[in-house]
Formats: structure tokens, C-alpha cells, sequence
């Protein structure tokens, strides 16, 4: 117990070994000394011819003793200056040129002379009889030896001294491979209440915990499960855990897998599954990540399923840093109807350039869309890895000497390619708000902006990068895409900032890390017994931590270690997207109760299409095909024609059998007609006629042009060249004049009446 504290623990240690495993019969002597041949010399004190009896065992003298006796509250063999044999017939052989290992635990009483091995074997073996010393002790020690046995010989073991022997072994692993220890500890404080279990097992190579905790703010059960190869090496880790609060209880399982992929490059696999259920609702989710052998996160699966009062919603996305690219899919159910979205970012690293597709499936009561939308991102802080400077990062807390961020030279594991980086740095013992301080940008949001944040960073376990912004909006909202809990490692972090429709709008994009501020003491003095503060004062150049158990660390001088009374954080790189075609519609297909609305750059279709109406501005097309009875705007479609009328006008446009295989046929209102075309095959090219029951070429001639009824050239000359007019009779109107045959005429009343 120690101030303020109550500890107790425990721990055994027990061995795995079964019959199996040992190539000797019996070595545990649970039968006795069956199999064995041993050899003890006892002389029994007699008084008045009957034993002496000293009320627990008989008055004796023991010379020499090779026998099971009970010690230390467990049965083992005393060899007492004797021997036990096993003759070989007994012994299971091991496979050949197989390295096998002979052990035992023992307890040395009287120092002697340890004479071991096979007797009879080969002399270069290295399992021949050999001569060990072994030295009176107190507590248990563990004898081995090892090496190649051909399986000849009988086993042998003798003591000079007194020595106490168990879990004699002949295997063809160490003693310690078999050991399992287990421990249990409870732990009081004026905080918390705490008990663990802990078992380690060598021989299956793993590590078991359990354990609770108990504390003002809540309960937490966990569970862990780690195994290891032989050299030690973490392989495999489970982990579950169940947390109650007066706010939520959640459950978690966690694995992480380490293999051995090509070129012996090590990945690990993370997969993480679990539930929260808070006033609000529940949540369910897991993920899987895969890291490199430097810790660089390479891809991320993550999936999760959200049920309140309001609406359930099921996400999935995966986010592979190798590519630069995230894929997101998902839905959403509320009361007015559902929604089904997926999307794909990438981003150019040669360009800078962010790109992002969403279709996205909407359904309402009376509605339904179908819409893919692209959007295109801005850089807006192009100097990603601080080669030239901040890359306009800012110190984000109430106080900027207690949170510094300076631009230092990159360490070693920064996977970037600049040679700089920032180092962000809180000092303990100051009351700064927000969290523990960080950086932000400050950018100007507006209506309907969407901002992307990317952050490479380096932030210690048990600490979270958290988003703040001042007012950017009516309904606004944010979305982590990665995970946003420090690692110890490099890792990227993706923010997502959707600025609301209307409202007020200012600045946003500030981070700052969020965990436990530490207990920290100053001194001016660094005497342990001199007045230490719990803040920092003028100074103070002496800095100690309180430890987890409650007692204070050693006393640390702040000149020789300047940055031991900080968090430190480091960031490679850094820069926000601004997304400004995020809602740009491609393509779009809405359903109403009274419209289909359908929006492309181009539209496909391919079979049949069968429509009442059709209206549009254009239509292009190879071929377009329509049925009898169709319109097109006024036109009819009639056997084969397009048919036009208004009253008594008629146009017709078309083959057609009924109108003499006419191409254009037209009607004037009341008395006119007219069919234009070309004639190959007899009838007229051109026809026209001014009669309600109109005479039609013969098709037996062809016509250039044919008339029926008048026909009037109005103050122009009519030609006939290399031909002849031919006329039932022929009228010339008075006072027309010309030329005929060289000769001047002049015709009056149908008479010529002048030659000149």
C-alpha cells in the first residue's frame, strides 16, 4: 500500500508439459518410480526391539535416497548422494539429427557434484554423461542442457548433495517454451477501481488479459488476446472491449494481423468492428486497415450502420493512399423516402488537381431521381510539404506562446519529399483552450461550399485531431473520411466540410488535438522537498510528471531538456480542396407523377422507342422512324408522308401511290395546288392546277411541267428554245410587240397589225 493507493498482486507460474511432449516414461512421477530404478539406503532406530516413532514418521537415518517425496506443498524426487536410471526401452526416440533438450526445476539443499546424461551412447554425442556442479539455493532455478542424442544409451542421474527435482524433460523444445505464467492485480485509488488478469503461455505462444475499471465517469470490461512467433515477434492481437458511461455504451473487437508479404516487406492488417448506443441512437461498424512496415497507412475499409429516431443509414468506403483515390457508397432511409449515393475522389499528384464522381438514387413519395454529378477541386495552399514556408498555417489557441508551430527539418520516417516539416508543440501546465492547441488555416466559407481538408501527421497515442470553425452556415456539417486518433505513426487525416445554404458565414478549417492534459509540477529550485506549482511560473526551469499510479516522476532540468515539459506533434503536410463544382450535374433522370426529366450531353437509345409526345428543341439521328398517325409539331405522319392541313391548305410531303407517286404536293386555300418533284418514270415534274376536281398528267408521258388551268407569264418573255409551242389556240394580249423572224411585229386584238 502506498499513499492514497491500494495494490495488491499476484502471480503463477506453472509449466505445460504433458506426457506427450517428454521422450521419458514417467518423469513426472505421478506413478511413483515405475520405470525407473533407483536406489535408497535407510537404517530405522529401534529401542527395546520396536522402531522409534517420533509421532509423525519413524526415527531414521538416510544414507542414500532416490525416491518421491512431498516438498514445498508439491511432490518431487529427492536424490539424496544417489541415482536414478532409465534403461533405454523406455525412452521414445527422438527424429533423427533432431535437437532435443534435457531440463529440470530444482531446489539444491546440500551443494554437490550432477553426473547426467546417456550412458552407453556415442562418446562425441553431445547427451554423453557429463559433470555438473550445482551450489545450495533458496529459490528454484532451472537446469538445462541440449543437443544431438542417436537414441543409444540408458538415461542417468545422479547427485552427491541433496537436491529436490521436478519437471524433468526430455523434449525436443526448452523448458521455458512450456511455461504459462498467470497474474492477477487489483488496484484502488481516490479515482478508479481496477483489476486485471494476465496469463502468458509460452509453449502456444500467446498472452492473455483481462480486467475492468471503474471510475467516476463510467465502466470498462476488455478482453486481449496477443500471439507471438519464437522470436517474440507480435503476430496476431484480439481485443474486445465494453464501455458504459452515463452518455452511451459501446462494444469494440479489434484484430491486427502481421504478414510476411513479397520481398519480405511486413504489412499489418487493423480490422475493427463494434456498436455505440447512445440517447440518439445506434451505430454499428467495422473496419480493416492495412499499414506498411513503417506504420503508413495503405488502404482503409470502413462500414457502419446508424439507426435514430429520425432516419437509419448504412455507409461503406475505402480510402487507398497508395492511389490517392476513396470510394464511398451508402444509403439513407428517413420518413420522407429513401437515398442511395456511392462516390469516387482521386487526386493528382503531379497537378494537384482533385476530381469527384457521385451518382446518387433519390426516392420520395411522388418523386424519383436518378443524377451523376462531377465535381472538380481547387488547391487552395499550394505549398503542401512547407518547401517554402508555412503554407499560411496558423497557431490555433487562446495563447500563442504556449502552443508554438515552427517549420523545422524533416526527421527520418516523414514519407514525404520536402526536407521540411512543422513542429506543433503545448506546454504542460497552462490553461489553454481549445484542447491542447494546434493550426489552422481560416479560410472563408460561403453558401454551399464544400471544403476538403488533407493532413499528414505524426500525433502521440491516446490523442485525437478534432475540427472547430467558426459559423459557415444553415445546415452545415462536417465528416471525418479517415480516422482521426494518433497512431504514434504518420498518418493521413481527411476532413470533409459541407457549408450550409444560408446564414452567416466566416471562417473555418481549425484543428486542434483533444486528450488527457497530464498532472505537471514546476519548481525554481528542483528540490524535491521545495515549493513546486501545479502551472508554469516566472522562472521555472524544473519540471517532474505525475506518474499513472499517482506518485511524481523524477525531476527533470528544463535548460538540458527544453522540450520535456511538451506535447509534441509533427506535420508533413497539409492543405484544403475547395470543391466548388461538387453539385454539377452530368447526367440527371427525374420522375414526377406528370414528367420524366431527362438531362445528358448525350443520349443514347438503343431498340424501340414508343412515344406519344415528343418535345424537343433538336434531334439528331442516323435514321428516325415513326408510325402512321404520329406527329411531328403540325405534321401528320400518313402512309408513309407527312401530312399538313388547316382548312382548305394542304401540304404533303412523301411517296405516296394516291397522289401519283408525288414528292411535294401543296394546296392553297380553297382553289390551288401544287406537286414538285422529279419525274423519272412518267407523270409531270412539276404540277399545278387551279380546279376544285383538278385533270392529272397521264403517266404514260413525261412532263417537265404540267397545268391545269391558266396560266399567266406577267411582264416577262416566254421561251420555247429548240422546241415548238403547241396550243389549241394561241392569244396574244394588245399592245405586245417583239421580235419574230428578224422582223419587227406589233399584234392588236390577236391581229398583227405592224411589221417593221
Amino acid at each position: 500500500m502506498v499513499e492514497g493507493m491500494l495494490r495488491s498482486a499476484m502471480q503463477t507460474m506453472t509449466y505445460t508439459l504433458t506426457e506427450e511432449d517428454n521422450f521419458l516414461t514417467n518423469a513426472a512421477f505421478t506413478r511413483d518410480m515405475e520405470c525407473w530404478i533407483h536406489d535408497s539406503n535407510i537404517v530405522f532406530f529401534e529401542a527395546d526391539g520396536e522402531l522409534i516413532n517420533t509421532g509423525n514418521n519413524f526415527m531414521t537415518e538416510k544414507n542414500t535416497i532416490a525416491e518421491v517425496v512431498e516438498f514445498d506443498g508439491r511432490q518431487m524426487l529427492r536424490i539424496l548422494d544417489s541415482e536414478i536410471i532409465q534403461l533405454n526401452e523406455y525412452i521414445r526416440k527422438p527424429e533423427e539429427d533432431s535437437v532435443i533438450y534435457l531440463s529440470f526445476r530444482y531446489m539444491c539443499e546440500e551443494s554437490g557434484i550432477l553426473k547426467v546424461g546417456f550412458d552407453g551412447t556415442d562418446e562425441e554425442s553431445d547427451l554423453i554423461v557429463k559433470e555438473f556442479a550445482i551450489s545450495a539455493n533458496t529459490e528454484y532455478k532451472i537446469f538445462e542442457i541440449s543437443g544431438l542424442w542417436d537414441g543409444e544409451g540408458d538415461f542417468t542421474l545422479s547427485f552427491s548433495g541433496d537436491i529436490y527435482i521436478d519437471l524433468l524433460t526430455l523434449a525436443n523444445k526448452p523448458l521455458e517454451d512450456y511455461k504459462k505464467t498467470v497474474s492477477t492485480l487489483f488496484e484502488q485509488t481516490d479515482e478508479y477501481i481496477k483489476a486485471v488478469a494476465k496469463e502468458v503461455n509460452n509453449l502456444e505462444n500467446y498472452v492473455k488479459e483481462a480486467g475492468w475499471i471503474t471510475a467516476a465517469d463510467g465502466h470498462k470490461l476488455w478482453a486481449t488476446i496477443e500471439t507471438v512467433d519464437n522470436l517474440g515477434n507480435r503476430l496476431t492481437t484480439h481485443e474486445g472491449s465494453f464501455h458504459v458511461t452515463a452518455e452511451y455504451i459501446s462494444a469494440m473487437v479489434k484484430r491486427i494481423d502481421t504478414v510476411e508479404g513479397d520481398l519480405s516487406i511486413i504489412d499489418k492488417t487493423i480490422s475493427t468492428a463494434g456498436w455505440i448506443t447512445t440517447a440518439d441512437g445506434n451505430k454499428l461498424w467495422a473496419t480493416i486497415e492495412r499499414v506498411d512496415v513503417l506504420g503508413n497507412r495503405l488502404t482503409t475499409h470502413e462500414s457502419s450502420f446508424h439507426v435514430t429516431a429520425t432516419e437509419i443509414n448504412g455507409i461503406v468506403s475505402r480510402v487507398n493512399t497508395v492511389e490517392n483515390r476513396i470510394n464511398t457508397a451508402g444509403w439513407i432511409t428517413t420518413a420522407d423516402g429513401n437515398k442511395l449515393w456511392a462516390t469516387q475522389e482521386t487526386l493528382n499528384e503531379l497537378t494537384k488537381e482533385y476530381n469527384n464522381f457521385k451518382s446518387e438514387i433519390t426516392q420520395q413519395a411522388d418523386t424519383l431521381s436518378l443524377s451523376i454529378k462531377k465535381g472538380t477541386g481547387t488547391m487552395l495552399y499550394k505549398d503542401v510539404e512547407f518547401k517554402e514556408g508555412l503554407n499560411s498555417v496558423k497557431v490555433y489557441s487562446n495563447s500563442t506562446t504556449k502552443t508554438t508551430v515552427e517549420r523545422v527539418n524533416k526527421s527520418s520516417d516523414c514519407p514525404t519529399a520536402s526536407s521540411w516539416m512543422l513542429k506543433l508543440a503545448f506546454t504542460y501546465g497552462t490553461d489553454i483552450t481549445p484542447g491542447l492547441g494546434g493550426f489552422n488555416f481560416g479560410n472563408a466559407s460561403r453558401a454551399n461550399a464544400v471544403f476538403e481538408t488533407h493532413i499528414l501527421a505524426k500525433i502521440p497515442v491516446g490523442y485525437t485531431l478534432t475540427f472547430a470553425t467558426n459559423a459557415y452556415g444553415d445546415g452545415s456539417s462536417y465528416k471525418w473520411l479517415t480516422s482521426n486518433e494518433g497512431t504514434g505513426k504518420w498518418e493521413t487525416y481527411i476532413c470533409r466540410v459541407q457549408c450550409g445554404t444560408s446564414g452567416t458565414f466566416s471562417t473555418t478549417n481549425y484543428y486542434y488535438l483533444n486528450g488527457t492534459k497530464p498532472k505537471v509540477q514546476y519548481s525554481t529550485t528542483g528540490s524535491v522537498n521545495g515549493v513546486w506549482y501545479d502551472y508554469y511560473v516566472a522562472g521555472a526551469n524544473y519540471f517532474r510528471m505525475q506518474n499513472a499510479n499517482g506518485t511524481w516522476g523524477s525531476v527533470v532540468s528544463l535548460s538540458s531538456s527544453p522540450d520535456y515539459n511538451k506535447l509534441i506533434w509533427y506535420v508533413g503536410s497539409a492543405t484544403v480542396y475547395d470543391l466548388s463544382q461538387y453539385e454539377d450535374v452530368i447526367s440527371q433522370i427525374n420522375l414526377s407523377p406528370h414528367e420524366i426529366k431527362i438531362k445528358a450531353d448525350r443520349i443514347n437509345l438503343e431498340g424501340y422507342v414508343t412515344a406519344t409526345n415528343i418535345s424537343t428543341i433538336n434531334i439528331t439521328t442516323s435514321r428516325l422512324t415513326v408510325l402512321s398517325g404520329a406527329k411531328i409539331g403540325n405534321f401528320e405522319v400518313q402512309s408513309n408522308t407527312l401530312y399538313w392541313n388547316y382548312g382548305n391548305a394542304k401540304i404533303r410531303l412523301g411517296y405516296a401511290s394516291a397522289y401519283n407517286n408525288a414528292s411535294v404536293f401543296a394546296q392553297a386555300d380553297y382553289y390551288g395546288h401544287a406537286i414538285v418533284g422529279i419525274c423519272n418514270n412518267g407523270g409531270a415534274a412539276i404540277y399545278g392546277s387551279c380546279r376544285a376536281y383538278p385533270s392529272y398528267p397521264s403517266t404514260s408521258v413525261l412532263w417537265a411541267g404540267f397545268f391545269d388551268g391558266n396560266v399567266s407569264v406577267n411582264n416577262a418573255n416566254l421561251f420555247c428554245e429548240g422546241g415548238v409551242v403547241q396550243a389549241k389556240e394561241v392569244y396574244s394580249l394588245n399592245g405586245w410587240s417583239g421580235s419574230f423572224k428578224g422582223k419587227s411585229v406589233r399584234v392588236k386584238w390577236g391581229i398583227i397589225t405592224e411589221v417593221w
